[in-house]
C-alpha cells in the first residue's frame, strides 16, 4: 500500500501487520478483507479495507506505471 492509503496493505497505522480474512456477515457473506487484528467494528484507527478494492486499486495504479512506461520508450 502506497502512503495515499492506495493497494494492497501490509501494515496498520499501529504499526501491526494486517490479516486477510474472510466476512461471515449477511451482508457480505464471503468477501475478502484486510484488517488489523487489533480492530474492531468501531475503531476508526485500525485498518479495515475490503480487498476487492485494494485489488482494483493495484491494477489502475500499474496501468499508469505502464502508461508513463511506453511514453518513455515512444521517446
Amino acid at each position: 500500500m502506497d502512503v495515499n492509503g492506495r493497494g494492497i496493505p501490509t501494515h496498520c497505522r499501529c504499526g501491526e501487520r494486517v490479516r486477510l480474512l474472510t466476512s461471515r456477515t449477511v451482508k457480505n457473506p464471503g468477501r475478502l478483507f484486510h484488517s488489523c487484528p487489533y480492530g474492531d467494528e468501531n475503531s476508526w484507527f485500525h485498518l479495515f479495507k475490503w480487498a476487492d478494492r485494494s485489488a482494483l486499486e493495484e491494477i489502475e495504479d500499474m496501468k499508469v506505471k505502464f502508461g508513463d512506461l511506453e511514453e518513455l520508450q515512444a521517446t
